[in-house]
């Protein structure tokens, strides 16, 4: 009989052996899952800021060419690249300002800047590189792109 406790030890030995592996897997898995939720938080906003900045910059390098030609006067005009981030949904022009509109989550953001001339033209409103034509006309800017 002794050889048969023996055996039964050494099962038990191995089965809590087995179960504090699969515990400490458990645990390395749950701090993994923590770790990876907060890294993908962190970078979902850290996209958010980038595109918002995106767009700012867009808008800030249009304004400041329309005041450009817009001192200058006719037949003043230059052309400009800008980027227009992945989540535009519209751009145009209001009076003096140009406006981008972002889809943030599922609500809608305006990102403007204020030219010194009232503006007017079509804006086309797709991700990526526009070239923008500005030129002054009349006492006002012309936009285009």
């Amino acid at each position: 009989m002794p050889h048969l406790f023996q055996t039964l030890e050494v099962f038990k030995m191995k089965a809590q052996t087995g179960m504090e592996y699969i515990i400490m897997f458990g645990f390395s898995l749950l701090i993994l899952s923590a770790i990876w939720i907060g890294i993908n938080y962190r970078t979902s906003a850290t996209d958010i800021e980038l595109q918002t900045a995106y767009a700012q910059n867009a808008v800030d390098k249009m304004a400041e060419a329309s005041d450009s030609v817009y001192v200058q006067g006719y037949p003043a005009r230059v052309t400009i690249r800008v980027v227009f981030p992945k989540n535009v949904e519209s751009a145009y022009l209001s009076g003096n300002e140009i406006i981008l509109t972002l889809n943030r989550q599922g609500s809608l953001v305006n990102i403007s800047a204020t030219a010194m001339a009232p503006l007017f033209g079509n804006l086309s409103a797709y991700r990526g590189i526009h070239t923008i034509l500005i030129k002054a006309e009349d006492g006002q800017v012309n936009v285009t792109g």
